[in-house]
């Protein structure tokens, strides 16, 4: 299973630190997250694409260094979420 570890405030918003998904191998990253949104009934997708601070890791590496949310996730992949941090 794909396994999403949430961190700061969107652990907070999603009232859990994970989620294991079944999924097919090769699922775009988006996907995944689209099908978490739909587990977990919250969105939180656009807030992720619309921030350049959203560091998101597969398996330790960013998206940025790899296919960003086109990324092909396996289904014994690790996804780290690490929204902006709030304040100022």
């Amino acid at each position: 299973m794909a396994q999403l570890k949430f961190y700061t405030l969107l652990r907070e918003k999603l009232s859990t630190d994970s989620i294991e998904l079944e999924i097919a191998d090769k699922t775009r990253l988006e996907d995944v997250i689209k099908h978490a949104q739909r587990v977990l009934g919250v969105e939180f997708l656009d807030e992720l694409k619309k921030s350049n601070r959203t560091m998101i890791l597969v398996n330790g590496r960013n998206i940025k260094q790899l296919d960003g949310f086109d990324t092909a996730i396996n289904n014994a992949d690790r996804i780290d979420i690490f929204p902006p941090a709030g304040g100022g």
